[in-house]
């Protein structure tokens, strides 16, 4: 079940399971105890309350999290791959945690002295299924290019006093500059910080590597979790292209010299060295299409081209002259015969 059991376990925790993902949940809890025992962690970590209001240092309160997630039931939550990807889900909400909980304190202290009631803080979600991408505009003027599959979330109070923003995917920002507020983007692991300047951050839940590249300006990353000795803050400058591993914990700088991070905006599909597995989760992403690989790869895909505003159809015909596969379409299906 793989990542949809971490979704269905995301969901679980937030309240939001439907029936067929219950009905799904217990058949995993059913499979064996230790299931159940990770299941049980996961939500005892959720659960545990954070002292809201008092908060008084949103440093310290960020570092509590930390130490929650990776002392409770740690040999249990990290004997496997498997169980490090659920701890993910965990990582991704303890962002959200860290964001919303430094503005609802922010809110709090203010109302708390002024005497006037409190609006009720909100989580704005902006969210583009697979085969979408759109662009928006946030309050404080900066543009967001949303590419498909992926989804931004902010307060009802951004720009009053931070500029959070939490990142699910791939995004191009162009940030208004504001010295007074910097610009924050938090990812599964990582928090990148800018002024004024515009940068591209691809960070899928799936994928073991984020990628940050820079146009114009500077910006700052950090690991959010304080507990990665081999990452340390790194600063990049315009033609930059940064690497996260989560398998090293550490951040890598390169030129991006000969690459396009930034085409996907314009309609431009790029693959540079991309492995066959690299192509098939763009191509589904990009057209929201399912793949059904049939045959095995008789070599690995090093595989380097543009594609501009193409349709799939053009695609699979390039990839089949190329790359001498078979493919057939069938709605949203795809067959690909190796």
């Amino acid at each position: 079940m793989g990542s949809d059991i971490n979704k269905i376990i995301s969901n679980y925790l937030r309240g939001e399971l439907s029936k067929e993902e219950e009905l799904k949940l217990n058949k995993w809890l059913d499979k064996k105890s230790s299931n159940r025992d990770q299941l049980n962690a996961l939500s005892n970590i959720w659960e545990t309350p954070l002292g809201y209001p008092g908060i008084v240092n949103m440093d310290d309160e960020q570092q509590k999290i930390w130490n929650r997630l990776h002392s409770e039931n740690g040999p249990a939550l990290s004997g496997n791959g498997k169980s490090v990807s659920l701890i993910k889900i965990i990582l991704r909400y303890a962002a959200v945690i860290i964001i919303f909980l430094s503005l609802g304190y922010a809110l709090w202290n203010a109302t708390n002295y002024s005497g006037e009631t409190p609006v009720a803080a909100e989580i704005i979600e902006r969210n583009n299924p697979p085969g979408q991408k759109s662009i928006i505009h946030l309050p404080d003027g900066s543009t967001v290019w949303l590419s498909a599959d992926s989804k931004i979330s902010y307060s009802n109070y951004y720009n009053s006093e931070t500029r959070k923003i939490l990142l699910e995917g791939e995004a191009y920002f162009e940030v208004t500059k504001n010295p007074e507020i910097p610009f924050e983007v938090f990812t599964n692991d990582l928090v990148i910080t800018a002024l004024g300047t515009s940068f591209n951050v691809h960070a899928f839940g799936n994928n073991k590597i984020e990628k940050i590249a820079l146009n114009t300006g500077k910006v700052k990353i950090e690991c959010l979790d304080t507990f990665k000795s081999n990452c340390t803050p790194s600063y990049l400058k315009p033609g930059d292209l940064a690497f996260f591993s989560n398998q090293s914990g550490s951040i890598s700088i390169s030129d991006f010299d000969g690459l396009d991070p930034f085409g996907w905006k314009d309609g431009r599909i790029v693959f540079h060295h991309a492995s066959f597995n690299e192509v098939i989760e763009v191509l589904s992403r990009w057209y929201n299409v399912e793949f059904e690989v049939v045959g095995c790869l008789k070599q690995e895909w090093n595989y380097s081209t543009t594609f501009e505003n193409e349709v799939l159809e053009n695609v699979l015909r390039s990839l089949e002259f190329t790359e001498k596969i078979g493919y057939e379409i069938n709605g949203s299906q795809v067959e690909i015969k190796l």
